[in-house]
């Protein structure tokens, strides 16, 4: 797990096909065959995300995303002003707006880029919004493009993937050493490259994983139960809907210094960097894998007497 791929891309056709079906084979119900979708790689996802706007957005093309997307993301939606970035409670969990409708019907394209799992508090877009969001542009006839970001989704969340034009993967989001972008889409939508070596050395460690599922489906809940004194405070809430693998806790009116922050990132355990009153705190599995038992437990002492601190700091300040 701690080692990267090869240097050079290969390009094998006797056994691409073979590829794509591996991948294909371990994705939990998505409704996908090799025969309607194919998967292209490249040296990393953001190279992935910036081709797929290059190919689908114009100054003509209504852009509808998140507000939750990663940052190399983000720097593709700033470059146009002809968008609409959805909150996940208001929006997403909720109805379409209507404001949103109305772009639709005046608009003759529409890219849409929402992420599956948000990284920093685990919390999944559902399945009903993207299909809700789907039958709008249908009714009114609009040219559409569907990408699905799943970089924090795809192998743990199942997901009808039938639905989108293009799924979106980073290898390094469970083998952190590992970078290489996937893009899983309709067939004969050219974006990326063909290569076989790479993803031929990513399986095993692919499998390595996800032959621990059934652990990984624990760890949420061993580390909810690890700060379980700390949850009887208004100021920590776990976030709701969200995936096993990633643990997170929404902070209310809590601070933390900077050296703490550094301190604790040693251990994979990150707290929001924004000083604002609404944060939250995250341990991602992938990242705590890569700490020995020793620091594991280290790294949840220190952030445990970090959090009490800080709420004993909020109560003598009376805030809540």
């Amino acid at each position: 797990l701690n080692t990267p791929h090869t240097e050079s891309k290969e390009y094998n056709t006797s056994n691409y096909e073979a590829i794509v079906d591996e991948y294909l084979n371990r994705l939990p119900f998505s409704n996908l065959s090799k025969d309607t979708y194919t998967i292209r790689f490249g040296t990393s996802g953001t190279e992935l995300v910036t081709q797929l706007f290059e190919r689908y957005v114009d100054s003509d093309t209504l852009i509808i995303s998140t507000q939750y997307e990663h940052e190399n993301v983000r720097k593709c939606l700033d470059v146009y002003k002809n968008k609409y970035l959805l909150n996940y409670e208001q929006d997403i969990c909720k109805d379409i707006p209507n404001d949103l409708v109305d772009k639709i019907k005046n608009s003759k394209n529409v890219f849409v880029y929402v992420i599956g799992t948000q990284i920093s508090t685990g919390e999944i877009t559902p399945q009903s919004f993207f299909i809700k969001l789907k039958k709008y542009l249908e009714r009114y006839n609009i040219k559409y493009t569907l990408v699905l970001d799943d970089v924090h989704g795809m192998f743990f969340v199942p997901r009808d993937y039938s639905l989108f034009d293009h799924i979106l993967y980073t290898a390094h989001a469970i083998v952190p050493t590992f970078d290489m972008g996937m893009l899983i889409s309709r067939k004969n939508a050219f974006v990326g490259d063909k290569i076989s070596n790479w993803p031929v050395e990513y399986l095993p460690r692919l499998d390595k994983v996800l032959t621990s599922s059934i652990l990984l489906g624990m760890f949420k809940n061993m580390l909810l139960d690890y700060f379980s004194d700390l949850l009887r405070y208004d100021y920590l809430k776990p976030f709701q809907f969200t995936v096993n693998h990633i643990f997170a806790l929404r902070t209310n009116n809590l601070y933390f210094n900077s050296k703490d922050k550094e301190e604790l990132k040693k251990f994979g355990i990150i707290f929001g960097n924004d000083d604002c009153e609404d944060n939250f705190i995250r341990i991602r599995f992938q990242e705590f894998l890569l700490q020995t038992p020793e620091n594991a437990i280290k790294g949840l002492e220190i952030a445990h007497r970090v959090i009490l601190r800080a709420i004993e700091l909020t109560k003598l300040k009376g805030d809540i």
